[in-house]
């Protein structure tokens, strides 16, 4: 699979969102799930939670199975390695 063009980038809307709870094994199968069928996903945190960007990014780039490929404030477009 090839990674998606800037253009098909600026056109997704975010699937997953992550709220207040943060991270959870559901959140990285529900990831895992998204990306088999589509190859790249957008990725949207809360506002609430934006000082645990960086680590809620880490622990979801380490439980899935996905690259970053692209990140724009608190949203980010993952791919299937």
């Amino acid at each position: 699979m090839r990674h998606p063009r800037p253009q098909d980038i600026n056109r997704l809307r975010p699937t997953v969102w992550v709220g207040k709870g943060g991270v959870d094994d559901m959140l990285f199968k529900e990831i895992d799930r998204q990306l088999k069928l589509s190859g790249f996903i957008k990725v949207k945190v809360n506002k609430n939670i934006k000082q645990d960007f960086d680590n809620i990014l880490a622990q979801i780039l380490n439980n899935t199975n996905s690259e970053l490929i692209n990140q724009k404030g608190l949203t980010f477009v993952l791919f299937k390695k």
